[in-house]
């Protein structure tokens, strides 16, 4: 299948880019309980579809080593009954000689659905671009105002390689379903088109962040244990640690995500090169707070 067809599940487990992927998966599913491995990797599979939910299930799994790599021994996706219903936290851990059991989930802050959508088609533009035989760079722009239709992505790469061979130049352009193409060089050390992609310009936004703290929260608060929310985002999100500090602080127009007493700790975690780095912040309001020192 060309690439641009080939499913998420392919990429994961046979590109060789993702070979430093799988190998961490896999070690990280060995680390688990027994029990809790069929049913994590049921999870994973079921993810594939779609990157947003694959993405999430891995960091529920990272989160998990971090944890065991501080002392705990997390159980995945437990059953706990709430008010009479069943709720599935990602991670029920034990208590130890210094904490109370406490329940852990995971959420990882994905840009909002429309801007992915309109990301994931023109990874599918470029995709398709790059797997044409001719030795060229384009750069391409998006055009103001106009939308942009993953449907049509086949016939625009089809129309820009019918004008390619037809001996575009350097310096030449064309236009096509709101993008223009121009070609900045031509090379025969290229057996394929080689692109610079659109640049993706969005705002950042505090709210969700706080928004779905909250509702973690909530979720959870009735199973009378500390609540802990480890948040991982997505690099194109424009969420960082001062947008986590602003979800603690509130923003003036709502009261920050520590005024919930049931919220023991934020666990904030990115990947910096090939170290995962978390960063602990201890609720001092929570009727049951755990240090920061526990996560360190």
């Amino acid at each position: 299948m060309p690439e641009h067809l080939r499913p998420l599940l392919w990429q994961i487990a046979c590109s060789s880019a993702n070979a430093a992927l799988r190998e961490e998966i896999e070690e990280y599913v060995a680390e688990l309980h027994p029990d809790d491995v069929p049913r994590y990797i049921e999870r994973l599979q079921k993810s594939n579809a779609q990157g947003p939910a694959f993405q999430n299930t891995y960091h529920e799994l990272v989160a998990g080593h971090l944890l065991r790599k501080r002392g705990f021994a997390p159980r995945y996706d437990p059953t706990v009954v709430i008010a009479g219903k069943a709720r599935t936290p990602d991670w029920d851990v034990p208590a130890t000689p210094k904490t109370p059991q406490f329940l852990c989930d995971v959420f990882t802050a994905n840009p909002e659905v429309q801007r992915a959508k309109r990301d994931a088609a023109v990874r599918d533009l470029t995709s398709r671009l790059g797997a044409i035989p001719v030795g060229v760079v384009l750069m391409i722009t998006t055009e103001r105002g106009i939308a942009h239709e993953a449907s049509k992505n086949a016939a625009t790469a089809r129309q820009v390689e019918r004008w390619l061979r037809a001996g575009a130049a350097e310096g030449d352009s064309t236009s096509a379903s709101g993008f223009t193409f121009n070609v900045i060089r031509v090379s025969p050390a290229f057996t394929n088109v080689q692109f610079i992609a659109p640049v993706s310009t969005f705002w950042g936004d505090d709210d969700p962040l706080a928004d779905t703290i909250k509702e973690k929260v909530a979720k959870y608060a009735g199973a009378g244990m500390p609540i802990v929310v480890a948040i991982f985002a997505d690099f194109v999100t424009a969420v960082g640690i001062e947008e986590v500090k602003r979800a603690i602080l509130g923003n003036g127009r709502a009261s920050g995500v520590f005024s919930r007493e049931a919220l023991s700790a934020i666990l904030w975690i990115r990947c910096v090169g090939e170290t995962w780095e978390l960063r602990p912040f201890s609720n001092p309001s929570a009727r049951q707070p755990l240090a920061e020192e526990l996560f360190a």
